[in-house]
């Protein structure tokens, strides 16, 4: 059977929040900002793994790093999911793939960077991974989700769960 690993990529909130401090922002600024664009993935996350269905894991992570590598060790198919304020409306579902990225940290990698990781680690091709990414409107510090971004998010909800919902039939 297909096995399906979710996680929340965090690549995005990496990059403005790297943006915030050097616009002189405090750490707990950014840390508000980071929070609301969390709590909308974590919603995602929180609804399928409410779901129950077989052959699903979901791993729910603030940022990507090395160590998710290893969570794709005997997956088929990976969906990252994420929160971009470029994304067009009201998602995307696009494939990754491996790729090598200089980082002076091994903190915040992009889904692209934890399957190179995983290539680099095992030896072998990673599976199969899919990134969706839901637009959000407004990175603002203290913003809360606004309704299109709500909206953005159920259509990526049910994007998700007809993605999930194929392989776990």
């Amino acid at each position: 059977t297909e096995e399906l690993a979710q996680a929340a990529a965090g690549a995005d909130e990496a990059r403005w929040a790297w943006e915030l401090a050097r616009q002189g922002f405090r750490r707990e600024e950014i840390d508000a900002a980071t929070a609301a664009v969390q709590a909308a993935e974590a919603a995602l996350a929180a609804r399928l793994e409410a779901a129950c269905l077989p052959d699903v894991e979901v791993i729910s992570e603030f940022q990507l790093q090395v160590e998710n590598a290893l969570d794709l060790v005997g997956r088929d198919r990976v969906i990252f999911v994420d929160a971009g304020s470029n994304t067009p409306a009201p998602f995307e579902l696009r494939p990754v793939a491996a790729r090598q990225e200089f980082l002076h940290t091994s903190h915040a990698l992009s889904p692209e960077a934890v399957l190179a990781t995983y290539l680099r680690v095992t030896g072998t091709a990673p599976p199969a991974a899919w990134l969706l990414c839901g637009r959000g409107e407004s990175f603002a510090l203290g913003e809360t989700l606004s309704a299109d971004a709500t909206t953005n998010l159920e259509a990526a909800w049910l994007e998700l769960r007809r993605q999930v919902g194929a392989v776990s039939r």
